[in-house]
């Protein structure tokens, strides 16, 4: 009987008919037509909500797509200065330089006192 009404109540949720036999186990059955009520009302007040959905003024989409197409603010000097490409990679090169010189006294100074105690060089 549980399968029976399993079966039932997910055929009613998924919204597929449901045969005569389905029907008189619906009406004979309080689970299922507990669920079935439930679902008719959820449906109703889904249906109804839809029906009274919120409404768009006119010109909106005109109001939307004007905006979008408004220019670009004119960038400002710095940035103008730094989108220019040779000072971006100048900037790049520097920072590589500044990070290779860091690595290497990094190396150095775990280095220079094993050596200077007489550790292998």
């Amino acid at each position: 009987m549980e399968s029976t009404c399993n079966r039932i109540q997910e055929r009613i949720v998924a919204g597929e008919a449901v045969d005569e036999t389905g029907q008189a186990h619906v009406m004979a059955c309080a689970s299922c037509g507990q669920v079935a009520a439930e679902y008719l009302a959820l449906d109703s007040a889904i249906t109804d909500g839809l029906a009274d959905g919120p409404e768009v003024p006119d010109g909106f989409a005109d109001r939307v797509m004007a905006a979008v197409a408004v220019e670009p603010a004119t960038p400002s000097r710095i940035q103008r200065v730094l989108g220019r490409r040779w000072l971006q990679v100048a900037l790049a090169n520097i920072g590589l330089a500044v990070a290779v010189t860091n690595l290497l006294r990094f190396v150095l100074s775990t280095l220079l006192p094993t050596v200077s105690l007489g550790g292998a060089p």
